[in-house]
């Protein structure tokens, strides 16, 4: 008998809920021109049904109401939440504020929480920059830093589908992601037209169709990736249809509030080596012309883009000083590029990261940079460091650039995986973390290799240390 009573108080206590679910109505008024709010609302509207509830085109007697505002005081990707009674508003600092505040309800809504009992709920981002560095296998012949994989060469085609970045954005804005970093070694020939160039400009998509094997260079040599009997077409597309598609592409993730940045290593021309006398070294003045019309085409092509990073590496002789030394050859090509793209089209607004390896602050930046900061270019400055940034170091001027433009960033799952569940991943002071050791007692830079492969799902997070 006992058991029988608890069973009927369990049932009934189930029915209630239910019945609870079944009676959740939800109306949002919103300004439906700001894409941002609008995914907000869909993503609530999917979480009430979800949920048993109904989503309602207008306010109703016995609704929920969320009503959706700006306020700039709160400042930017910032959201307030009252909730009083049946009335919930959202505040936002700006759109992407709003957005988040209306993800923030989405999360209650899926964690099963009663929207009645919001009451009040601020947030704000610990970490301006909160990114994911994708290497972007755009084509065989535009590798990215190593596509001797299959992972690589089959996925491919799918960089070039749209339904997969639009679920791909969708889900960085669901964790609050605001910066996506695309690094290819040379990506012009599939992403733009080069006036002067036009043989450059590669139509349709091709997957190499060699063999591949763990003794295949990561560089391609002596794989002829440009020689048409090793590639098979996996997607016809003329130059014009592939700029259309990043157009659509990049104005997606910017109605998500995601920024991008395309990273390039260096040297490499990819693509157009051999072509209008340019070959694959920094001194070489083909080269260089070439490079900077092809970044100030991509700027003018994608003028949302939000930042062009260089890594002065890999591909490049230290050895070389002066006029083509490794900072001259960033400065007359991709500095230089971004510029005269400014020139033309004044509402481009491109951060400028420089990617340098074993970076130290004192003597980083040549005078070359520096005309570019002083120009209106935002300067900043990235260590290869794959696990703890150096407060300490970051604290000085940089010479010739001064306070204001160093920003440092660092990989943020790799700090993950060797901090403790107490420690904030920012700020850390210097030194205060033992780097991991491997049984062989090998150094960090095995770890930093892994990092390059988890990349895909993990990412960059910047941090403006002089400003904090």
């Amino acid at each position: 008998m006992k058991n029988l009573i608890k069973f009927c108080l369990l049932l009934s206590v189930f029915v209630l809920n239910l019945s609870a679910k079944a009676s959740l109505k939800i109306a949002a008024v919103y300004d439906d021109t700001i894409p941002h709010v609008q995914f907000a609302v869909d993503e609530l509207q999917k979480a009430c049904e979800a949920n048993g509830g109904q989503f309602l085109a207008a306010p109703a007697a016995g609704a929920v109401t969320i009503k959706f505002a700006l306020d700039r005081s709160l400042g930017s990707e910032a959201y307030k939440i009252v909730q009083q009674n049946k009335n919930i508003q959202i505040k936002g600092g700006d759109a992407k504020g709003l957005m988040y505040g209306g993800l923030a309800l989405v999360d209650n809504l899926q964690a099963g929480k009663d929207l009645l009992k919001t009451g009040t709920i601020s947030g704000k981002p610990y970490m301006p920059y909160r990114g994911i560095k994708f290497n972007i296998p755009l084509d065989a012949r535009n590798p990215s830093y190593d596509d001797t994989g299959d992972a690589a060469q089959k996925n491919i085609e799918t960089m070039w589908e749209f339904d997969f970045w639009k679920n791909y954005l969708d889900n960085m804005a669901r964790y609050r992601y605001n910066l996506l970093t695309l690094w290819n070694l040379h990506p012009f020939p599939s992403m733009v037209k080069v006036p002067g160039y036009e043989d450059v400009a590669l139509n349709d998509v091709c997957v190499y169709t060699g063999p591949i094997t763990d003794k295949t260079d990561k560089n391609w040599r002596n794989e002829g990736i440009q020689a048409p009997e090793h590639l098979r077409v996996v997607k016809k597309m003329t130059i014009d249809e592939k700029i259309a598609f990043w157009k659509k592409v990049f104005k997606y993730a910017d109605d998500r509030g995601i920024d991008i940045h395309m990273y390039h290593w260096n040297v490499h021309v990819s693509g157009a080596e051999g072509k209008y006398g340019i070959v694959k070294r920094q001194d070489n003045p083909e080269a260089i012309a070439y490079l900077r019309e092809s970044v100030k085409q991509f700027m003018l092509t994608y003028p949302t883009v939000k930042g062009i990073g260089v890594t002065a590496g890999e591909s490049i002789d230290r050895s070389i000083k002066g006029e083509y030394s490794i900072e001259n050859f960033i400065w007359l090509t991709y500095g230089k590029g971004i510029m005269e793209a400014r020139e033309i089209n004044p509402k481009i607004n491109c951060t400028f990261i420089f990617r340098q390896h074993e970076l130290q602050t004192k003597g980083a930046a040549r005078p070359s940079l520096a005309v570019a900061a002083m120009a209106g270019i935002d300067v900043r400055q990235y260590g290869n460091h794959h696990a703890i940034a150096d407060q300490t170091a970051a604290a000085a001027p940089v010479d010739g650039i001064g306070h204001g433009v160093f920003t440092c960033l660092v990989r943020v799952f790799l700090a993950s995986l060797i901090r403790r569940p107490s420690q904030p991943v920012f700020p850390v002071p210097a030194g205060s973390m033992p780097l991991p050791k491997d049984p062989d007692n090998s150094d960090i830079r095995r770890w930093s290799r892994l990092s390059e492969y988890l990349t895909v799902s993990c990412g960059l997070a910047g941090v403006n240390i002089l400003s904090r």
